[in-house]
């Protein structure tokens, strides 16, 4: 069975054709992908649902496919849930937005903290790799990704969430309630310090663990992430 090519990106049918002109999806189909006239694509996003298309032309410049079925089904995740993890290095935290991507977190918000080693990230690399895993997963949105937020700032900005957990070893362990609003933090190697999980519990949070082992950071991201939207 051949593989039919999936993107997210905006969309509008005139007339049974689309207009694709975004030069980034045009250079990844014509010179990465190599696509040629009558392959068959699928296009998705958030408000339009899934567009399964045949491509009839490819330029330097624009794109345009024929449609061939549409379907307005909502794949976008039906809770929300945010994701404050502290920054691991490159791989492991490239890990886990690639992963929570995929599981369908809505939100990625780069974390520092006071056991932070690495303050920095290559924001176009994330955003790339969460709208890949975003769009192998089926779903028809990308996580937004932030900048790097401080610890104490973080606090105060998921305030208007329904629901805030930070992990931490914890005589209650993590269990999903009908929350509609959900934030997660997820401290660096070592853990939140304590003053941190004072600040936080201050602040509203709830205290749990995620079992009875050590995690390593990007294992909790992704652990908690699943656990939160299933």
């Amino acid at each position: 069975m051949k593989k039919i090519h999936r993107f997210i990106t905006p969309y509008t049918v005139i007339h049974g054709k689309i207009q694709i002109t975004d030069s980034e999806l045009i250079h990844q189909w014509k010179n990465v992908l190599k696509l040629k006239n009558g392959e068959e694509l699928l296009l998705a996003n958030k408000d339009n649902g899934e567009a399964t298309c045949i491509l009839s032309e490819l330029t330097k410049k624009e794109a345009t496919l024929e449609v061939l079925q549409q379907s307005k089904v909502n794949k976008s995740p039906q809770k929300e849930v945010v994701l404050y993890m502290a920054i691991l290095k490159k791989e492991n935290f490239e890990l886990v937005v690639q992963k929570a991507s995929e599981i369908g977190v809505c939100k990625i918000i780069p974390l520092i903290t006071e056991r932070t080693i690495k303050m920095g990230i290559k924001h176009e690399r994330l955003i790339k790799i969460a709208t890949e895993a975003s769009e192998l997963s089926g779903r028809n949105d990308i996580p937004k990704i932030t900048e790097p937020m401080i610890f104490k700032d973080a606090l105060k900005e998921s305030r208007h969430y329904a629901r805030r957990i930070i992990f931490n070893p914890s005589e209650h362990t993590y269990q999903t309630k009908n929350e509609k609003s959900l934030a997660l933090f997820v401290g660096p190697e070592g853990g939140f310090t304590n003053e941190e999980i004072k600040q936080a519990e201050e602040s509203g949070c709830e205290v749990v663990s995620l079992g009875q082992f050590i995690l390593r950071g990007e294992t909790a991201g992704i652990v908690a992430s699943y656990i939160a939207l299933n």
